[in-house]
């Protein structure tokens, strides 16, 4: 049986925020590394470019989940998983570091020193299980009333309707329109949490005949700051459904599909950083996350630009249709979940 390893935390100097939540790796042995991915000891400007790498890399990650799930709930921590794959890379060399770093986008060796100190591990480990889990909860900034949710029609994909509770806000939000590169129109909400460090972002196309893979195929970073920097505060009436999800994803597939294989491979994987004298290979990579939307917040466990464009905005706007959500974290820009609600 796995072992959880004590907590071997330090704190960035607030590089990423305590909110971001907690990150564990258990293993049959104690392979004992730290909560938190330490990248610098203060935010610089290069801090920011590898955060957002992080979360391009996460973000496409979900894009694999989002794939295989085609008509079905998914969520994902992105955050989770390139905290994850961020440590197992600092013990990988040779093409099992080349294939982390093609697929992640960056390379962590020489940023983070004496991670692995000698000592650190057990000298018997012969294969690694990594667990990921992020809890986070967040209350709204401006919560949904109770007494305004209601039972009314949600469109699924394949055309058919069904009854659901939505919940009902009307107040000043960040919202806009925009518009993809194929022309497709499509909206954006901004539900801040109290204290506005976080936020969730509603994404849905504006016709329901449009898939939603439409979206979930064009968003970056870079996007999802282009969002942030352009929503206007304006009255709006919006109607959400209250959702709940839970998922637990083996991320080998995905991360095979982006060209991750080595590490899973007992013969090919390098983890000689960690070991030089006991061949380890990644036997499990796992990732559980539940989520649950209501009226007063969450609960949750576990380089295409957009073209804007003004046009009139209904007052209403009524998500009940397949829609995208994800829980940002405003300073750095790291994604703390995402996710996708095709059937409420």
């Amino acid at each position: 049986p796995s072992t959880e390893c004590p907590a071997q935390q330090r704190e960035s100097e607030r590089v990423w925020h305590r909110a971001l939540g907690t990150m564990k790796i258990s293993s049959m042995s104690a392979l004992c590394l730290a909560a938190l991915l330490v990248v610098t000891a203060t935010v610089s400007d290069a801090a920011k470019p590898l955060a957002e790498l992080s979360a391009d890399f996460g973000i496409r990650l979900f894009r694999e989940i989002a794939a295989s799930a085609g008509d079905r709930n998914a969520v994902f921590s992105p955050h989770g998983a390139a905290t994850l794959m961020g440590m197992v890379q600092l013990g990988a060399a040779g093409d099992t570091l080349a294939q982390l770093a093609s697929a992640m986008g960056f390379r962590l060796e020489g940023m983070i020193r004496n991670f692995l100190r000698p000592g650190l591990l057990d000298p018997v480990l012969t294969r690694m299980v990594m667990l990921n889990a992020v809890y986070f909860k967040g209350v709204w900034k401006i919560p949904f009333p109770v007494g305004g949710t209601h039972q009314r029609e949600f469109y699924k994909e394949d055309g058919t309707k069904m009854l659901v509770p939505m919940m009902s806000l009307s107040a000043k939000l960040n919202a806009s329109e925009f518009v993809t590169p194929t022309g497709l129109d499509y909206d954006v909400i901004e539900l801040p949490y109290h204290g506005e460090t976080l936020s969730m972002y509603i994404v849905a196309p504006y016709l329901k005949t449009v898939p939603l893979s439409a979206l979930t195929n064009i968003i970056t970073a870079s996007l999802i700051n282009e969002w942030k920097n352009n929503l206007e505060t304006v009255k709006r009436h919006l109607v959400l459904p209250k959702f709940s999800l839970e998922s637990e994803t083996d991320l080998r597939k995905p991360l095979s599909g982006m060209g991750i294989t080595d590490m899973f491979n007992e013969g090919k994987a390098d983890f000689t950083k960690i070991n030089k004298t006991e061949p380890l290979f990644v036997s499990k990579a796992l990732q559980k996350v539940k989520i649950e939307v209501n009226e007063s917040g969450t609960k949750a466990s576990s380089a295409t630009a957009a073209i804007f464009y003004e046009r009139m905005a209904p007052l209403e706007v009524v998500i009940d249709r397949p829609f995208l959500f994800l829980v940002r974290h405003n300073p750095t820009g790291t994604i703390l979940f995402m996710g996708q609600v095709m059937e409420p």
